[in-house]
């Protein structure tokens, strides 16, 4: 059961990262035409994107990247 555990989180991981980081350019572009909203989100994406790829670093080494 734990290696289906791990796998799950592989790719729960591997799936969110890129999301983030397109959730935090599109908010830093809405955010440069004056979008408030668009603006408080931008750290808060950037610094979840970078904590999600982190992540990847321990990994098991068994798993697909």
């Amino acid at each position: 059961m734990y290696p289906s555990l791990l796998m799950l989180q592989h790719m729960i991981v591997r799936g969110s990262v890129p999301l983030l980081w397109t959730a935090g350019r599109e908010a830093l572009r809405r955010a440069a035409a004056g979008d408030r909203v668009a603006a408080a989100l931008v750290d808060h994406l950037q610094h979840h994107a970078e904590g999600d790829r982190r992540e990847e670093e321990w990994l098991p080494g068994w798993m697909p990247r």
